[in-house]
């Protein structure tokens, strides 16, 4: 497994993770991992860091010094562990700037004046394992309760909404979602929707079709021409385009090997769309940079992996 670059003394996600040493706790897994591996390892380190640190939220006043300072060690640990998968996953070095929870327990430290524990990591991996334990049970209740109707499921709530979803190709195993291919002249739109019956809701549906004919009628003319050119460059076989974003409408075009691109679009809630307006094409992993290198497209503004992230 390829291991981040290296974090420099001064960086202010090593002074956050003041409880863990990064280079022989954090950074120091086995070489080999595959990218579903990254994925479970990604999400399993997410639901831990967020289920350890609601812990200690709920808890921390009946706590003494010394147990407040354990816990956010084990806390620290495990998001320390998330932010290096992401970046496995997404093959970017670590940026302090990108990742979402930690203002919550750097917060926490400070409230609470919490020093530096000195548990031994083989404690912490103890506290790791009982937390892992509980999530495992939790997921397992929740299975029995919520049975996953998966891609098919998916596809028959589309198909009800007048769409015509089939199966998509060029993406590897899902573990957290089901995703469906919309043909439309000719391009391949995809739209992933995450397990779980309260992720499957019929608004939740209803808004994914609406955005999808909404993406379609105002994107459609921007989308095409650049889906050809992305696999001109590439010589992708399998080559799609995934409609997502928050506030911001994104286009993410890749395929079986992951990201290459994605499309910044207009803010969700714009009303109307400016006459001429020049989008930005991010390319996502410097190994994608040399498709790019010197390429020209009327309306696109290309901005390189290594521009943004710099070398690997």
């Amino acid at each position: 497994m390829k291991h981040v670059k290296a974090l420099n003394k001064d960086s202010k996600l090593i002074k956050k993770l003041n409880q863990v040493n990064w280079y022989t706790e954090i950074n120091n897994e086995p070489a080999g991992e595959n990218k579903e591996d990254i994925i479970d390892k990604l999400s399993m380190y997410l639901k831990l860091y967020v289920m350890t640190l609601n812990h200690l939220k709920t808890n921390i006043v009946g706590y003494d010094e010394e147990q407040k300072a354990n816990f956010m060690r084990v806390v620290q640990y495990l998001y320390g562990k998330y932010t290096l998968y992401h970046s496995l996953l997404y093959e970017r070095d670590l940026n302090d700037e990108q990742y979402l929870y930690d203002e919550e327990m750097s917060n926490l430290t400070k409230e609470y004046n919490i020093k530096k524990s000195n548990m031994p990591l083989k404690n912490v991996l103890s506290v790791v394992d009982i937390f892992n334990g509980i999530i495992k049970k939790s997921d397992e209740e929740n299975k029995k309760q919520n049975p996953d109707g998966g891609f098919d499921e998916v596809k028959t709530e589309f198909e009800k909404r007048g769409l015509e979803p089939i199966k998509p190709k060029g993406i590897g195993k899902e573990h957290d979602r089901d995703t469906v291919c919309i043909m439309h002249d000719g391009i391949p739109y995809h739209i992933s929707v995450m397990k779980g019956k309260d992720r499957r809701t019929k608004n939740v549906f209803d808004t994914d079709v609406s955005e999808h004919h909404k993406n379609i009628r105002r994107y459609h003319n921007i989308v095409k021409p650049l889906f050809y050119k992305i696999k001109e460059l590439t010589g992708s076989e399998n080559l799609w385009v995934m409609e997502g974003g928050g506030g911001q409408v994104q286009m993410f075009f890749g395929d079986e090997k992951g990201y290459i691109a994605i499309l910044y679009l207009d803010m969700r809630d714009t009303k109307k769309l400016p006459r001429y307006r020049t989008y930005t094409l991010q390319v996502n992993g410097n190994n994608n940079d040399k498709y790019f290198e010197g390429v020209k497209i009327p309306g696109i503004r290309i901005s390189t992996n290594r521009s943004v992230y710099g070398d690997d």
